[in-house]
């Protein structure tokens, strides 16, 4: 189980780093695809031409919607 939230970006990853790995479970249109959006990930993968490509970014790649994390922040200490 693949995508949604931060790991979607996780199993991008590691389905990329094992040689023997043949297929990355994906549902097209199904709830786990917003999962990541609905908790703040900005670009949850998401398969193109039948491939899936790990963000060339520090980490798991992840980018976050710091306007969404302010908006239900409940206090700060």
């Amino acid at each position: 189980n693949g995508p949604g939230g931060l790991f979607g970006l996780v199993h991008t990853h590691l389905t990329c780093a094992i040689p023997n790995t043949s297929y990355y479970e994906y549902f097209p249109g199904g709830s786990r695809d917003e999962l990541g959006r609905e908790i703040g990930l900005l670009n949850p993968p998401v398969p193109r031409d039948g491939k899936v490509t790990p963000p060339n970014r520090p980490g798991w790649g992840a980018v976050w919607d710091w306007q969404y994390f302010n908006s239900v922040r409940v206090a700060e200490f």
